[in-house]
């Protein structure tokens, strides 16, 4: 629901559709795409035991659910669903009465995969406050929340937070508040003001000013918090929202990655912006979610949204190359490859909200909205799209390029391929080059270690071939000769193990000599040898992993069938 955007706000509040609009390119084409109709084809999501909100025995004219985010227990095989509730408050009584729209914060399980879902707990509420600042009178907002279980009793929920002055909206102060607990069901127990930026005041006693990082200085608020507990860290992405001249700017609002710490959090970097927004088809990016897919890959699900009619476009469903790195897969062109689109029946505000668990049989779950402008009534619901997104998998072998640390089956990890696999092993493996010493730092060069030293980095050695091609003499690291007798193009014959001593004698030989290359060097580094090409590298064309490789079925690959996959 995201009632931050001015223009919901004109939706929500006013009752009759004011938006003004703009044209936008055509989204991106997707992977694979999904209508989500109001009907069994994309089935409601309910509750039981949470009914929607009622006013003097009506239906409230607003209600419903909205902002999910789903994540499993693995201790119980739970689903748990946290979700914004919906309904209309009266500020006074009148005459006229003074109403206002509430959102707070429920809690619900499933203990059948995500068949159905049972009401748990309300996590927060919507409580009339005075403004410790300005005295005025108003509400306290809770919306979009996001789950995540960071390790076995450890589960932490955050959501948006904001005073909202009673009558026409005026909201402000905006952070987000956290929970932590043993437990999902005890989530609400215990809530701390957590993550706020300048634009809030310090009288509301959140704990951390994120204004204080300086890449998000310029952000007049963070909003729609999406957390995702990954490789023993815990990730937050969160819109920057900014503002100049009370007037939002697009064109510098992007979504950042955060790396929690023991003090606070750290910068990771920008996973989407402007140019991307406007790419897939907005003007901005929002309602971001984390979640992990059924093949490993690390999935990111954004709404694009534009001040115009409808406001969402539905979500998108991207792909996290490198979380550590806040990196997106991207396209040759730079722009992020959309693994898939799923649209839906929602023709004024638009489709969107999407969250995802890999074991919920919902799929992807997405809001839609009815709207009647005049008498003002909007219902919203949750959907279950049944899709289950995959990320990119080269080789086909189940697991996502981003999981799979042989992406293309020869049998030789990409790091070692192209990457820094000497890195992080607490070795100087370039100390024993140029027949002495290079330098005597360890992971000099590599990726958050120390400067290079000396002429060579430990991150700059790797055989060089492609990890997501196996076949040919610059992709499979054993095919290191073609033609000859017996024609050794696309296998491994007698040839590529003669290739060690001629024409150039590679064999004990290593970096700073001039028969060294690193192409020879198929265990790179130097190992338990003074040398680095030395027997070891010889026998990877014949035994082990290597030896077998999984593209080959598991046959041998000396004297054995061609390459399967011909470049």
């Amino acid at each position: 629901m995201r009632l931050l955007r001015p223009a919901a706000l004109l939706v929500l509040v006013g009752g009759a559709l004011v938006l003004a609009g703009r044209s936008q390119a055509p989204p991106a084409s997707a992977a694979g795409s999904f209508y989500c109709a109001l009907n069994a084809t994309c089935p409601e999501v309910t509750i039981a035991g949470d009914p929607f909100a009622t006013l003097g025995g009506n239906p409230a004219p607003f209600r419903g659910y909205g902002d999910p985010s789903l994540e499993r227990d693995p201790d119980t095989g739970d689903i748990w669903l946290s979700y914004s509730w919906l309904d209309v408050l009266i500020s006074s009584p009148g005459p006229p009465p003074v109403t206002d729209l509430g959102v707070r914060t429920h809690l619900a399980k499933s203990t059948n995969g995500g068949q159905t879902f049972s009401f748990v707990r309300a996590v927060n509420s919507t409580l009339p406050i005075t403004h410790p600042d300005t005295t005025a009178q108003g509400w306290t907002i809770h919306e979009v929340s996001t789950l995540a279980r960071e390790g076995p009793g450890q589960w932490q929920m955050q959501w948006l937070t904001y005073f909202d002055p009673f009558g026409p909206p005026e909201r402000s102060d905006f952070y987000y508040t956290q929970s932590v607990a043993s437990s999902p069901a005890a989530l609400g127990n215990a809530s701390t003001p957590w993550i706020r930026t300048n634009s809030t005041l310090p009288s509301w006693g959140v704990v951390h000013n994120l204004s204080a990082i300086p890449q998000l200085s310029d952000c007049t608020a963070l909003s729609e918090p999406a957390l995702l507990s990954n490789g023993g860290a815990t990730y937050l992405a969160s819109n920057c929202v900014v503002f100049q001249n009370n007037a939002r700017q697009d064109a510098q609002e992007r979504l950042v990655l955060l790396r929690q710490e023991a003090n606070g959090y750290s910068y990771v970097g920008e996973l989407l912006d402007y140019s991307d927004a406007v790419f897939l088809g907005g003007s901005r990016l929002e309602q971001a979610d984390l979640s992990v897919a059924q093949n490993g890959a690390i999935l990111l699900i954004v709404t694009p949204i534009q001040n115009g009619t409808p406001e969402h476009f539905g979500c998108d469903v991207l792909e996290i190359a490198d979380i550590t790195k806040a990196s997106v897969r991207r396209d040759l062109a730079g722009n992020p490859e959309k693994l898939y689109e799923i649209t839906g029946e929602d023709p004024i505000l638009g489709p969107g909200l999407c969250t995802y668990d890999a074991a919920s049989a919902t799929g992807v779950m997405m809001v839609l909205h009815k709207y009647t402008p005049s008498p003002f009534d909007m219902e919203f619901s949750l959907r279950a799209t049944r899709v289950h997104p995959l990320g990119l998998d080269s080789d086909g072998d189940g697991l996502a390029d981003s999981a799979d640390p042989d992406d293309d089956n020869d049998g030789f990890a990409d790091s070692v391929e192209s990457g820094a696999s000497l890195c992080g092993d607490g070795r100087n493996e370039d100390g024993l080059i140029f027949d002495g010493s290079d330098d005597d730092v360890v992971d000099d060069g590599c990726p958050g270690g120390p400067p290079q030293s000396g002429a060579y980095s430990e991150a700059g050695f790797s055989i060089g071939t492609g990890p997501l091609d196996p076949c040919g003499t610059n992709a499979w690291p054993l095919d290191l000769a073609s033609g000859g007798v017996p024609d050794s193009t696309n296998r491994v014959t007698i040839t590529d193990l003669t290739s060690f001593l001629a024409p150039i004698r590679r064999l004990d030989s290593s970096p700073g000599r001039p028969s060294f290359s690193s192409r020879w060097d198929l265990v790179p580094g130097h190992g338990l040898f003074t040398n680095w090409i030395v027997i070891n590298d010889l026998t990877s064309l014949l035994a082990g992993p290597t030896g077998s490789p999984p593209m080959l079925g598991g046959a041998r690959a000396f004297n054995g069938p061609v390459c399967p996959v011909l470049p």
